[in-house]
């Protein structure tokens, strides 16, 4: 007897939410030197760290590139939300006087460029922010980390070119202003998908089945960088609050349970230049936080996630296959790549770079790739 993996692939996918986050505009003016301001202060409005408790906050990041095409100037910005992941990508925001929105499960986000300069505006309704100008007090503000790379605007009539970046981390209280309506005028409407949190990989028997530890840790957030090692692979922990460390599905068929147990997870892929020289690097998500961050992958080199579930080996991510554009996974010597479905221990759902693979000798914008991800520790009840 065989089991029916297509109908309970089914409902797996049904109770999937998917929405679908919107982008428009013609651009904004082209910046000058202006600099994001980096925040060290701590969170110290009452009204904003109570409505972070009681969940009225809305948090995202954004990733801020000015780079060169065709020796001209451009900026781009991606929007990721903290949580669920959904992306947005805008490549070009180099056209003069346009606003841009983001339409978010809250209302939508009006983004504009100061005049003259390289900062984000933002507007929730009547709650507005800038990205150089840090207040804890205010309904949103954003938490900055400087810029990448060389400090000054790309000069794209002489090279050496270089591009640089900033990553900022937002948060805005959506309970204290109502969203700004979205216009209809909107020339050059951008539609992306949203990336939703997928929990459905390939099944897989196992004989051997250890206890399962179904506890979330309430530990603080931490990004971690690979330790320094000589080694190709080296080992990281993922420490986290707020997290979906396995899911547990069950089927009974003619009095047979039938056990899934899986991680969920999402991998960010971010292809860049340093130094002129061409890098990738990956992030590591479970749940609502990113857990993992900057796991360097050369063309030879593996990072070996802990993903803190207990009873369960490591998952290996790596290497990057350069010429192909693709990842390599494994867990307990099964191998998947990102692009290949339904693969007996795990898979990638689908995922699309945000732009075209960066020149480095030209100063090209960084692009970046987000997968929702599956791992099947294990199965039971299976016939073989």
């Amino acid at each position: 007897m065989r089991f029916p993996l297509a109908l309970l692939f089914g409902i797996i996918f049904a109770s999937v939410a998917t929405a679908s986050p919107i982008v428009g505009g013609a651009g904004v003016r082209s910046p000058s030197e202006a600099q994001p301001v980096t925040a060290h202060e701590e969170l110290s409005d009452p009204a904003l760290m109570l409505a972070t408790v009681r969940g009225t906050t809305f948090g995202f990041s954004v990733t801020v590139d000015e780079y060169c095409d065709n020796q001209t100037k451009k900026m781009g910005l991606q929007w990721i939300n903290t949580r669920d992941h959904a992306s947005v990508d805008i490549p070009d925001m180099s056209d003069p006087g346009a606003a841009y929105f983001v339409n978010t499960e809250v209302g939508p986000v009006k983004l504009t460029m100061g005049t003259g300069s390289s900062v984000l505006n933002f507007q929730f309704g009547t709650c507005k922010w800038s990205m150089d100008r840090f207040n804890s007090q205010a309904c949103g503000f954003c938490v900055v980390n400087g810029w990448k790379g060389n400090g000054h605007q790309p000069d794209c009539k002489s090279k050496p070119i270089f591009a640089r970046s900033y990553i900022a981390s937002c948060i805005f209280d959506f309970t204290r202003a109502g969203p700004v309506p979205m216009p209809y005028d909107i020339p050059k409407l951008i539609k992306r998908k949203n990336i939703p949190y997928i929990d459905t990989p390939k099944l897989i028997k196992r004989k051997n089945i250890p206890s399962i530890d179904t506890t979330t840790p309430n530990n603080p957030v931490h990004a971690l960088t690979n330790p320094p090692t000589t080694s190709p692979e080296s080992l990281v922990t993922a420490s986290r609050s707020r997290v979906d460390t396995i899911k547990e599905h069950y089927w009974d068929l003619d009095g047979t349970r039938y056990t899934i147990v899986i991680l969920p997870f999402h991998v960010t892929l971010t292809d860049y230049c340093d130094q002129h020289q061409r890098q990738v690097k990956a992030s590591f998500y479970n749940g609502r936080q990113p857990s993992i961050q900057n796991l360097q992958l050369g063309p030879e080199e593996k990072q070996t996630v802990n993903h803190g579930v207990k009873a369960y080996k490591n998952l290996t991510i790596g290497a990057f296959d350069w010429e192909r554009n693709r990842l390599r996974l494994e867990y307990e010597g099964c191998t998947w790549y990102d692009d290949e479905t339904w693969k007996e221990c795990g898979e990638c759902r689908a995922a699309q770079w945000s732009g075209q693979a960066p020149k480095c000798e030209e100063g090209g914008r960084p692009r970046k790739w987000i997968a929702p991800c599956g791992l099947v520790y294990m199965t039971g009840g299976f016939e073989s």
